[in-house]
């Protein structure tokens, strides 16, 4: 992956933009989705696990954190054709 590829600037959000909001249930457990969409894009994510304090409920936090600024910064596009192309 060249360094040119990935770009280091964040796209500024709007203080005020639509956002989603849903419960999703996996193996009887529910989970808290919410994201930030802009020109039908979706540029912010959080996500809640079942349980605060465990363990899944971490690597849901730590998932969404990783989603959100590389996708502000093109940079899960990049990640998506690496992993496409082998």
């Amino acid at each position: 992956m060249s360094s040119a590829a990935i770009s280091s600037s964040r796209f500024r959000l709007p203080n005020r933009r639509e956002s989603t909001v849903e419960d999703l249930y996996f193996n009887g457990e529910r989970y808290h989705l919410s994201y930030s969409s802009l020109h039908g894009k979706v540029w912010e994510v959080f996500i809640s696990g079942p349980r605060a304090g465990t363990d899944l409920y971490a690597i849901c936090c730590t998932a969404a954190t990783l989603i959100s600024p590389t996708q502000m910064t093109g940079l899960l596009e990049t990640v998506k054709l690496q992993l496409l192309l082998g």
